[in-house]
């Protein structure tokens, strides 16, 4: 926004819709230059509701859980929040049938559910309208994350960092291959996150 690019963003924990009303206040961006939109939801691959747990020690920080057995009312760090996919929204708003719409930088940051992110972006990412991906991972011995690689290579993107060697050559083959650089780079157990790049090839 301080660029003067239009932004949308996803932010079901309530602490964290505060800090950016305060800071569309505080930046004078409340007016619609740029054009902020600000949806009070947790991205995934599934739609519906789920817990959320907040973290007493960073009140930013929260994590998703299934609803079944949890009382909000019980705990003064759990919320429900409303799930929803990429792929519903766009229909939903329309990008994928405006001729002009462009996602210049897609950013995904959720805490280890990057993997649902992607997983329920398929039709989004397929289109063509987001140019550049920067996410993070973890746990890259976990089959969804895999899977979610196989989203990205059969939409057209391509690695740009860090450079990881890919000798397959369908999306399936390439995503394996990712898996296999990192968990050699960092090994089977470990949960250190790691910046991905990806641009459309």
């Amino acid at each position: 926004a301080a660029l003067g690019h239009n932004v949308i963003s996803f932010e079901p924990n309530p602490v964290n819709i505060l800090r950016l009303c305060d800071s569309l206040r505080l930046n004078d961006w409340s007016n619609g230059e740029p054009d902020i939109h600000i949806f009070q939801n947790a991205v995934s691959n599934v739609h519906g509701e789920e817990m959320m747990l907040l973290s007493p020690k960073n009140p930013g920080q929260a994590f998703l859980k299934p609803m079944e057995g949890q009382d909000p009312e019980t705990n003064d760090h759990k919320a429900k929040t409303t799930l929803i996919s990429l792929d519903k929204l766009a229909e939903e708003q329309g990008w994928l049938h405006q001729k002009d719409f462009r996602i210049k930088l897609m950013k995904v940051d959720v805490e280890g559910k990057e993997p649902q992110v992607f997983l329920g972006s398929s039709k989004l990412l397929q289109s063509g309208v987001v140019e550049h991906i920067l996410t993070e991972g973890r746990r890259f011995g976990r089959t969804n994350i895999q899977e979610s690689f196989v989203v990205l290579f059969k939409a057209g993107y391509t690695i740009k960092e860090p450079k990881i060697p890919l000798s397959g050559k369908t999306p399936e083959a390439k995503a394996k291959n990712v898996c296999e650089w990192w968990l050699e780079k960092l090994g089977p157990n470990s949960q250190m996150v790691r910046d991905m790049w990806w641009i459309r090839a």
